[in-house]
């Protein structure tokens, strides 16, 4: 009878030690995700083409969810802090009445990664080191004009993978509602074009209901592409916070929207510059506020800035306009190295509608006006 008990015992403390989460820290601030594989692996998807979530489900903490088809968010999905969602070629749409609520906390990440990836929770697709995750390993995410959605400490790893709006890790249309805090986007993959963005969002204009706040963007092309009536928090990161080396190859916040009437807007981040790649016009009753030391650059000779008031674009001596070619302002913007050099005419000028004239100054550089 003796040698049973202490059989038993020694099995349950066995069991305990397999089931016990321990605590880790990688790159992404500091998230506490396994890197052990100790989580419950729930298989999402597979052979059922494209899955529906139609009534309101919880991802549980705990729990890595191995999606292998294209997943459609169509009621309240929840997500706890800690759950693992592992995707193959997937991506997960948000649309009709549906939302996602994902909140992690800042020692208990909610982590959208590849399929491949051992690093959270352990090898979960079973190939032991055949495969390592590679950026464009899924899809992404799509916000189709819902409302709702909250994303506190996730970490968004290895997307961009082409569908039809290109190489996107987080796509949101401009009539849905979220909020982005403390969220990390890396590792998204490149198509070498101006699809290329980690965070598309278009259209957006209201930083009170379309939160972008505190979030990291690093080892992506275009971080972030928004329109350019939309305040920007300066909380914000554009580099790996453990490795200020490691940023972002078109490192700027890339702007949409060929004009500015009706809703003001601030640019007011120096860490990297914004970037044009279109002409803009300004007018009342709108205005457009541009920090000191903020850097504008424009990406081509037909591009720049028109003022039709006086007012509607006010700026600082120390507010640069320039190049996208320019690498002594606001780095290399373009992600070319030293591949091209800046020149007189690259971008085509600030008009000022209001005394019918073109702007001159020492912070205006390489314009063709």
């Amino acid at each position: 009878m003796k040698q049973i008990i202490k059989l038993s015992f020694v099995a349950a403390t066995l069991l305990i030690a397999a089931c016990t989460k321990p605590s880790t820290t990688n790159n992404n601030n500091n998230n506490n995700n396994n890197n052990n594989n100790t989580c419950t692996v729930i298989n999402y998807g597979i052979n059922e083409g494209n899955s529906i979530i139609s009534t309101a489900t919880t991802w549980k903490a705990g729990n890595v969810y191995m999606i292998k088809s294209d997943i459609s968010v169509k009621a309240t999905l929840t997500i706890e802090a800690g759950a693992i969602i592992k995707s193959e070629n997937c991506e997960i749409n948000v649309l009709n009445s549906g939302k996602i609520i994902a909140k992690g906390t800042s020692t208990n990440h909610i982590v959208f990664t590849a399929y491949s990836d051992d690093s959270k929770c352990g090898d979960n697709n079973g190939d032991g080191a055949a495969t390592t995750p590679s950026k464009g390993d899924w899809v992404g995410l799509q916000i189709s004009g819902t409302t709702g959605n909250i994303f506190e400490y996730c970490d968004f790893l290895y997307a961009g993978q082409s569908d039809a709006a290109g190489n996107n890790c987080v796509y949101v249309y401009s009539t849905s509602t979220y909020i982005f805090d403390h969220c990390t986007l890396a590792h998204t993959l490149s198509g070498n074009n101006s699809n290329s963005r980690a965070f598309y969002a278009q259209g957006i204009t209201n930083p009170s209901t379309q939160v972008i706040t505190n979030c990291v963007f690093y080892d992506n092309d275009i971080p972030i592409y928004i329109s350019a009536r939309y305040t920007l928090s300066t909380t914000n990161i554009f580099h790996n916070p453990n490795n200020i080396a490691e940023k972002n190859k078109r490192n700027g916040i890339w702007l949409d929207g060929a004009s500015m009437g009706g809703t003001s807007g601030e640019w007011n981040i120096t860490e990297v510059p914004y970037v044009l790649p279109h002409y803009m016009q300004v007018y009342a009753p709108a205005y457009l506020k541009i920090a000191p030391n903020v850097v504008v650059k424009f990406t081509s000779s037909s591009y720049g800035i028109q003022r039709k008031e006086s007012t509607a674009v006010e700026f600082s001596p120390s507010t640069i306009f320039t190049s996208l070619k320019d690498d002594a302002s606001g780095g290399d913007t373009n992600g070319d190295g030293s591949s091209s050099t800046p020149a007189t005419g690259d971008w085509y000028g600030f008009f000022d509608q209001s005394i019918n004239d073109y702007l001159a100054g020492a912070n205006i550089k390489y314009a063709a006006n």
